[in-house]
């Protein structure tokens, strides 16, 4: 099932990724920067978000998924150099 989509809520589990911080296991989520970013997720949106896709020839690694996220006061600016890229795959 393909899960394409634009404009979303910030899901915490992407946030540290943003920091720098290793969340292939448990170990980004137990650092103590972690909670101190919690807060922050609110200051984020999802803009765009593509599913690896076999017909459309995208594999983002081992059937990942590319998350574009802004800051909503970017956003407002039309600032998307801003923007980050976070490729989630298994």
């Amino acid at each position: 099932r393909r899960l394409h989509k634009t404009k979303g809520l910030f899901l915490y589990s992407g946030h540290p990724t943003l920091q720098g911080l290793y969340c292939g296991d448990s170990s980004g989520f137990n650092n103590p920067l972690a909670k101190t970013l919690e807060p922050n997720a609110k200051n984020w949106r999802l803009l765009l978000q593509i599913d690896s896709n076999d017909e459309a020839g995208m594999m983002w690694g081992d059937l990942g998924r590319l998350y574009f996220w802004i800051k909503i006061e970017d956003l407002k600016e039309r600032r998307f150099d801003r923007m980050w890229m976070i490729l989630q795959c298994t």
